[in-house]
């Protein structure tokens, strides 16, 4: 999966998959650098995803369904680096 590979390949993190109704909770609990959203669940809950990212002090990646490896890394590797 594309996730996957530009996770561990922008700063070797793994990702975790989370449902929209257990997201909350699972970010809550891991403290992720960044949330990555598909754009096509991000419109239907935009706002609870920008809430849950400021409460968290994440970035949130809204990305289209395609996105290529390449650019989802550098998206990621620049949230890892704020994390400092």
């Amino acid at each position: 999966m594309t996730a996957q590979h530009a996770a561990l390949t922008a700063s070797g993190a793994h990702l975790i998959f989370a449902s929209v109704a257990h997201v909350a909770t699972v970010a809550a609990e891991v403290r992720p650098y960044a949330l990555i959203v598909p754009r096509v669940v991000y419109e239907f809950g935009g706002d609870e995803f920008d809430a849950l990212a400021r409460d968290l002090d994440t970035e949130l990646v809204v990305v289209p369904e395609e996105i290529r490896l390449p650019v989802l890394s550098t998206l990621l590797a620049e949230a890892a680096q704020r994390l400092g």
